[in-house]
C-alpha cells in the first residue's frame, strides 16, 4: 500500500485569504484520503503577520506611529540596501537574512 501524508496550499479567487491542508493519502486498489487538518487564514491575518515581520513596516522605536520607511525617506537615502536586519522582541532573538540582487551596505 502506497501512502503519501501532504500539504497544499491554495488561494481561490478572491483572494481572501489562504486555505491549508494536512492531508493523509494512500492506495490500496484506490486512492483514498485522511484528512488530518486544515486551516484558513484570513488576509488580515497575513497583512498584519507581514507587517509586523517586515522590517520596513515595522513602528519605528524612537516614534512608534511613524514607521522604518518613513524614517529612511526622511533621512534621504535613495538608493538604500538592506542586507539584513535583527527583530528583537522582549526574550527573543530573531534573525532574518534578506539576500539582495546586489550587495552593498549604505549608511
Amino acid at each position: 500500500m502506497k501512502e503519501s501524508k501532504v500539504i497544499g496550499i491554495m488561494s481561490g479567487t478572491s483572494l481572501d485569504g489562504i486555505d491549508i491542508v494536512y492531508v493523509n493519502f494512500r492506495q490500496d486498489k484506490n486512492w483514498r484520503y485522511d484528512l488530518i487538518n486544515s486551516k484558513k487564514i484570513s488576509s488580515g491575518k497575513m497583512n498584519k503577520f507581514k507587517e509586523d515581520n517586515s522590517l520596513m513596516t515595522q513602528q519605528w522605536v524612537m516614534e512608534p506611529k511613524k514607521k522604518v520607511k518613513n524614517i529612511i525617506e526622511e533621512l534621504g537615502f535613495k538608493d538604500l540596501k538592506i542586507v539584513d536586519f535583527y527583530r528583537i522582541k522582549i526574550g527573543v532573538l530573531q534573525y532574518t537574512q534578506i539576500i539582495p540582487t546586489k550587495r552593498y551596505r549604505q549608511f
